[in-house]
């Protein structure tokens, strides 16, 4: 079959025509090397170069004429002997009977030819006389690809390549992570899907989201589309938009899926997580101070012992707040059953959840009855007096009851 080319366009004819004859999502890039062959015409002048490249269907011949010099006519024969490339009885190639021919107009410097290599197995060492005319300022050459010299007394040489293996290799598709974040405020979240071990031809995949603590149209724009790699590309980026709003609803997450991989491998890593961060906050919360219980009881002892009433703070605990206590003799006295500060302010830092009321139970050997004192809560400053405010507190004697 003859090929012809006479302007450099045919380039962008050859590239479309090889798109067609790629097999489903192949990609149309050379198996293997790329070889470069010396373009010499008069056996020394450097006119240019050649590439042979070979894809699953093909085989793609590239003559490039430098320095000056275009190319008028090509004359391409391609066989796996020697003996195939036709030759006259003395050893001598015969351009003119070589099956892929081009001619052009001036100024061509590029000459593409592919020529079917479905009859020739991976590693057929391919035997190839590439002739062209080449012209530079009125002067005509004879050029050949350079190589090996024919058997005859010309100078006309022949070079030899080898069929590369295809190994097609489309790749695996995935999250890039497995958790993604972005601020409620930051308009869009950016989603990376990646293609690794391969990149050859055309693969595509599903991508969806769905609601996990996050609701679609409240807290972002829901996202459902098919992403397409083109040959050679390793990453996509999906935006989802993030709706900011003034509720407070801690962090929310919604699931990032990918599924329908077509052409490629669905990797491991085919779900994920967004986590959208909440920048709505409560107002301070600095909580309700109260006593523990509402009865305290303490056993006397022989000897002193230091006694602990506690004072807790519930429902928040922000902001340094304070409280006011106090201790009231009942039957119980003071400096005589019990000592202590009987009256004091507790203050609670930041954080601070819990305080002790601190006293010192005074221990005696005499028998007495149950003596009784009372705490009390007051003057919160920054914080909510809550229940119980006033409680009890029994001293149990240990001396026996006094008769009646």
């Amino acid at each position: 079959m003859n090929f012809k080319s006479k302007t450099k366009p045919r380039l962008f004819l050859f590239l479309f025509l090889v798109c067609l004859w790629t097999i489903t999502i192949q990609a149309d890039q050379p198996c293997g090397n790329v070889a470069e062959i010396p373009l010499l015409a008069g056996q020394t002048i450097d006119v240019g170069f050649m590439t042979v490249s070979n894809n699953q269907n093909s085989l793609i011949i590239v003559y490039h004429a430098e320095n000056g010099w275009t190319i008028t006519e090509t004359h391409l024969a391609v066989a796996t002997s020697l003996a195939g490339i036709p030759q006259t009885k003395k050893g001598n190639p015969i351009p003119g009977q070589f099956p892929y021919y081009t001619s052009h107009s001036p100024g061509v410097t590029e000459v593409v030819h592919v020529v079917n290599s479905n009859a020739w197995p991976t590693g057929t060492r391919l035997y190839i006389a590439a002739h062209a005319v080449v012209v530079s300022g009125g002067s005509n050459e004879t050029a050949w690809g350079d190589g090996l010299d024919f058997p005859g007394n010309n100078w006309a040489t022949y070079f030899n390549y080898d069929v590369q293996p295809c190994i097609f290799s489309p790749g695996i598709l995935q999250f890039g992570n497995a958790v993604y974040t972005v601020d409620e405020s930051g308009v869009k979240a950016f989603i990376e899907i990646v293609r690794t071990d391969g990149s050859d031809g055309t693969v595509s995949v599903d991508f969806n989201t769905s609601d996990q603590t996050a609701t679609a149209g409240s807290d972002y724009v829901p996202v459902s589309t098919t992403l397409v790699f083109a040959p050679g590309e390793t990453s996509r980026i999906v935006e989802i938009p993030i709706l900011d709003d003034l509720a407070v609803e801690g962090n929310e997450t919604l699931d990032l899926v990918l599924s329908n991989v077509v052409g490629a491998t669905l990797g491991d890593q085919n779900s994920a997580v967004l986590t959208i961060r909440d920048n709505d906050t409560l107002p301070p919360s600095p909580g309700i101070l109260r006593l523990s219980d509402t009865q305290y009881f303490f056993n006397e002892k022989d000897f002193d012992q230091t006694i602990y009433i506690t004072v807790i703070r519930t429902d928040g605990s922000d902001g340094e707040v304070s409280v006011k206590y106090t201790i009231t003799e009942d039957t119980a006295w003071e400096t005589i059953d019990y000592d202590g500060d009987f009256s004091g302010t507790l203050v609670f830092a930041d954080g601070e959840t819990e305080k002790t009321i601190e006293l010192t139970l005074i221990g005696d050997n005499l028998k007495e009855l149950n003596e009784i004192f009372s705490v009390s809560l007051s003057n919160v400053v920054g914080a909510v007096l809550g229940e119980p405010y006033e409680a009890t507190a029994t001293i149990k004697d240990d001396d026996g009851i006094i008769p009646e």
